[in-house]
């Protein structure tokens, strides 16, 4: 439980924690989301607060006992790094950090004793991920409560997906629901300003994302029609004329890419329903997919129990739908003056999205 109370001291300096590495992986659309943040928090002034600890990037890869040592080497990086930080600073940190240790939610109970205000932003947590599953290993499930459930609730501001992610860490962590920011959308930066205007090809579903079969086995359910254009890695060609892969691409090449109608939202391994873990996620998170398509100028077709859903519906972007057999439905039956009117709607947004604009906002509302 959170203990004590948050007195706000006038702030003197706002850092942003930069984990450094040599390893970044530029198809990675998880990197491009933390870089978005890096650059709109640079934008409204934070200082980089730089993070050098190069064994983390690499943890995976390694065994049971360099896997523990990492947490020691990782403790001393944040250390040394929190020297700088002063009363009435802020840190802003994104949630996962890369240098994630066990020893990390005492390093920020220090930070608050000396008067810093600590802030976050929810990329993917465990103990979200967690709570759809039963466990995940006595280990893992150990490592958990040591770093997410004892550290999530000593922040002063936490910035989450949506809405319902915001009732989740509530219900799980007891983390009062006024330090929960809801983002609405993670931002989508890129200097590509012809992709609002592209010529959009009809009848055809975009597709962007990880495609292998333990993600989107929907992938080889799809139906005869329309056109499907798939934008990643992993998916196992069977060369149907309707489903084609078009590769991977840089994620600030693909909002220049797209083409399509629609964009899809979709998780799990059927065309009637989102199914697995993935498909439970998509009920409170918010998918970099739908901000890859909106950035690109492109409506959405998301599953109408996806948490985004809602976000969908009320900015008129697209569509909720229930089964991927009602997509030729609706690109068939959509009058055009409606479609028209969800592209600019969509084109809109995405002009937000490039500009950070849902970031700025939520950081402004937080007083940061």
């Amino acid at each position: 439980m959170y203990v004590g109370l948050f007195v706000k001291v006038p702030i003197l300096k706002k850092y942003i924690v930069c984990e450094r590495n040599s390893y970044d992986t530029e198809y990675n659309a998880g990197t491009k989301a933390r870089n978005d943040v890096y650059s709109v928090a640079r934008d409204m002034g934070y200082e980089d607060l730089d993070i050098y600890s190069e064994l983390s990037f690499k943890r995976g890869t390694y065994g049971f006992l360099k896997k523990i040592y990492v947490h020691f080497e990782a403790a001393n990086a944040w250390k040394k790094a929190m020297k700088k930080v002063g009363k009435g600073d802020v840190v802003f940190i994104q949630l996962p950090c890369i240098s994630h240790n066990i020893f990390q939610a005492g390093q920020i109970s220090q930070l608050k004793k000396k008067g810093v205000r600590v802030a976050g932003i929810i990329h993917d947590l465990e103990t979200i991920r967690n709570s759809f599953a039963k466990s995940h290993g006595m280990i893992n499930d150990l490592l958990i409560s040591l770093e997410e459930k004892k550290l999530l609730p000593l922040f002063d501001d936490l910035i989450v997906h949506t809405g319902r992610m915001a009732d989740l860490l509530h219900e799980l962590l007891g983390i009062d629901r006024e330090r929960l920011k809801v983002l609405g959308i993670f931002d989508y930066l890129t200097d590509d300003t012809g992709s609002m205007s592209h010529e959009i090809m009809k009848d055809h579903i975009v597709i962007a994302g990880n495609l292998k079969r333990e993600k989107a086995g929907y992938l080889y359910g799809l139906p005869e029609r329309p056109f499907f254009d798939l934008f990643g890695d992993g998916y196992e060609d069977r060369g149907r004329e309707n489903v084609k892969c078009l590769g991977k691409f840089y994620p600030d090449e693909l909002p220049s890419r797209l083409k399509g109608e629609y964009g899809l939202v979709w998780d799990g391994d059927s065309v009637d329903t989102c199914t697995s873990l993935f498909g439970e996620y998509l009920k409170i998170n918010s998918p970099h997919k739908l901000s890859l398509y909106l950035a690109s100028g492109i409506p959405v077709l998301i599953w109408d129990q996806a948490a985004q859903a809602d976000f969908v519906i009320q900015n008129r972007c697209g569509f909720a739908i229930s089964s991927l057999n009602e997509i030729d439905d609706i690109v068939a039956s959509t009058d055009k003056d409606v479609y028209r009117e969800i592209l600019n709607n969509a084109s809109e947004i995405g002009k937000l999205l490039k500009k950070g604009a849902y970031l700025k906002k939520a950081l402004g509302e937080i007083g940061l």
